[in-house]
């Protein structure tokens, strides 16, 4: 749909409603609901010809179906009286506490609600031209926050993908449940404790993502190698390159990560030349670390020289195996 203006003789679109983009594959049940929350208010202000906040809530639209989920409205971007302000923060406060629960498994349709409605408010306030929408909005996201208080505080038990396609048995007060396949879960305890049901995975690694990367993983060890004489980064070798983009994107992808970097060197000059040889591709590798994003002071950084080569050799003996930097993630 299009509105169209003339003047002088120009024909301007002044507003132009746009196809939404596909969904992300494995889309939870929030984000959907979120999308079509937006796409309803999206609609409704085109059909007022407030183009500003029909962009605005497209873009929000957008974001959700594409996986890059908007947050609740910020008010610095928004001119509101400052009582009303003040207001609108603390509640803002409420709904973002409420989206960091496992309320977003089991109400995900209200939680989403909650959100398009606090927009709705929060433009409705800015606008001052329409008392009964302010006073719908605002009921609207009372009663759907509400709604998901009421289960944000809820245990939930999750039965996560394994190798050994193992069950287990939910047992609180008398009362159990029986989860068979990944991502059943079960909410509650005791008289509380609900049947078995099935969440969505893309809803439970949302939930989880923080928790799960924080899990200890075993020791991920990645051998680096140089040119001869080389420390800069156009002198780790070709066949390197891949290893050094996995070292990277591991240690800035695990949480409370431990770093360690040991610089080697061959046989080939002396001792003392080497030390600082391998010191420096020690010190190369640790930069990069932080480009990456891994905070300083998680990682260790030394030189070994040549004093423990992978391939034992006489002096003076060029051997690229030797020629390494050993990064290890923990």
């Amino acid at each position: 749909m299009k509105v169209l203006l003339r003047i002088a003789g120009l024909l301007i679109v002044a507003g132009c409603a746009s196809q939404p983009p596909a969904p992300k594959p494995g889309l939870g049940a929030f984000d959907r609901r979120l999308a079509e929350e937006y796409e309803m208010r999206r609609a409704s202000e085109f059909e007022e010809r407030d183009f500003a906040d029909s962009r605005r809530f497209r873009d929000k639209r957008d974001a959700a179906l594409t996986g890059a989920r908007p947050a609740p409205d910020d008010l610095s971007e928004r001119i509101l009286p400052e009582p009303l302000r003040r207001m609108l923060e603390a509640e803002r406060e409420r709904l973002v506490a409420v989206l960091q629960t496992t309320a977003i498994l089991l109400a995900p349709d209200a939680l989403a609600e909650a959100q398009s409605a606090f927009d709705c408010w929060v433009q409705e306030v800015e606008e001052q031209l329409q008392p009964d929408q302010i006073a719908a909005c605002r009921a609207a996201f009372s009663d759907r926050l509400g709604a998901a208080e009421q289960v944000a505080g809820t245990p939930v038990v999750i039965l996560l993908p394994s190798d050994d396609d193992a069950e287990i048995v939910v047992r609180s007060d008398g009362r159990e449940s029986v989860l068979g396949r990944p991502f059943d879960g079960v909410a509650g305890e005791g008289e509380n404790l609900g049947a078995a049901v099935s969440f969505e995975e893309a809803a439970v690694n949302d939930v989880l993502s923080d928790s799960l990367r924080a899990e200890p993983k075993p020791q991920r060890s990645y051998l680096i190698y140089f040119e001869t004489g080389g420390s800069s980064p156009e002198t780790i070798t070709e066949e390197s390159r891949e290893r050094l983009e996995a070292a990277l994107l591991d240690a800035g992808d695990t949480v409370a990560a431990r770093v360690t970097v040991f610089g080697h060197t061959d046989r080939v000059g002396s001792a003392r030349i080497n030390v600082r040889l391998a010191r420096a591709r020690a010190e190369q590798i640790r930069a990069l670390l932080l480009e990456a994003g891994v905070p300083p002071e998680t990682i260790t950084a030394d030189s070994f020289g040549e004093t423990l080569p992978l391939v034992p050799t006489e002096d003076g003996v060029d051997e690229a195996l030797n020629r390494r930097v050993e990064i290890a993630v923990r």
